[in-house]
């Protein structure tokens, strides 16, 4: 059996720096030879569990035997000592000994579902430890998991609207010249997602590219932007419990609607997307070209 122990951050910096070698409570645990490790909660503001140490001993006395037995490691000053046991006939000395201060602290709030800090203290079992240490490794790779998706989804749009800079900017100002890069540098990047996608939808209207092909296009640029701007602006809800990560809605989050899991599916068939639109739009571009070296030919 161990114990989780609430010390006020004060506090727990003193234990810390070696200052403090006793912890004093007005109530102690029901059979202290069993705990075998008190893990320490450093309530608010911080709210993490940052160490554990070991019970040497537990001195019973009255708060003047115990200020004159721990005082010179007591931790506290001598009135605020004798403000918390005040109209108390007895109080507890809990030694502090092998003090390990955790590398990483916890955060019991994120790994255990529903978790309240013990005003005091509160028992907790042998493989608590094990389960903090379990489940922060768990979101450490879901965290790291996620974010790499989300930035491949990100990467995979701004290269789709690399595409359509590229196909604006040299519809416009063919051959290439300084004017066709200062029309991408200067207006057609400056321009967000579903406008780059209607002036090319546009273009492909005017030179009558057929409509099944611009269709197909468009509907795989709208997923694209639509998850895209998903990762971009919505709320991000973990849930360790379950070892899953999800978007929502900002306005939805309230009633737990439109949620969106990032998976490696989704991710595959982004690409997927990606690189059908990227073709079709190449092949637009060589369309138009060759129609207008067709026509300037012609002219003579």
């Amino acid at each position: 059996m161990n114990v989780l122990l609430s010390i006020k951050p004060t506090y727990v910096e003193e234990i810390i720096n070696g200052s403090k070698k006793y912890e004093f409570r007005r109530v102690i645990f029901r059979t202290p030879h069993e705990i075998k490790k008190v893990f320490i909660y450093s309530s608010h503001p911080v709210k993490k569990i940052i160490g554990a140490f070991t019970i040497g001993k537990i001195i019973k006395g009255s708060p003047n035997e115990l200020w004159e037995q721990c005082n010179d490691f007591a931790g506290i000053g001598k009135e605020n000592f004798f403000n918390y046991f005040r109209n108390k006939q007895q109080g507890f000395a809990i030694t502090i000994e092998n003090l390990e201060i955790f590398p990483k602290s916890f955060d019991p709030y994120s790994l255990i579902t529903d978790f309240k800090a013990p005003q005091s203290f509160c028992y907790v079992d042998d493989d608590f430890l094990d389960l903090l240490t379990g489940k922060q490794v768990d979101i450490e790779d879901i965290n790291k998991n996620f974010n790499e998706k989300c930035g491949e989804i990100l990467r995979m749009a701004v290269h789709i609207e690399d595409y359509l800079d590229f196909f604006i900017s040299n519809y416009f100002c063919t051959p290439q010249s300084r004017k066709t890069f200062l029309l991408e540098d200067l207006i057609i990047i400056t321009l967000n997602f579903d406008k780059k996608k209607n002036i090319f939808l546009k273009i492909c209207k005017e030179e009558g590219i057929e409509t099944s092909i611009t269709k197909e296009i468009n509907e795989k640029l709208e997923f694209i932007k639509s998850i895209r701007n998903r990762v971009a602006h919505d709320a991000v809800w973990s849930y360790p419990d379950k070892n899953e990560i999800i978007l929502q809605k900002r306005k939805s989050v309230t009633y737990k609607r439109d949620e969106l899991q990032i998976t490696e599916d989704l991710v595959k068939v982004i690409d997927e997307n990606r690189l059908f639109c990227i073709n079709k739009i190449n092949e637009v571009y060589l369309k138009i070209s060759n129609k207008s070296k067709e026509q300037s030919l012609g002219v003579f």
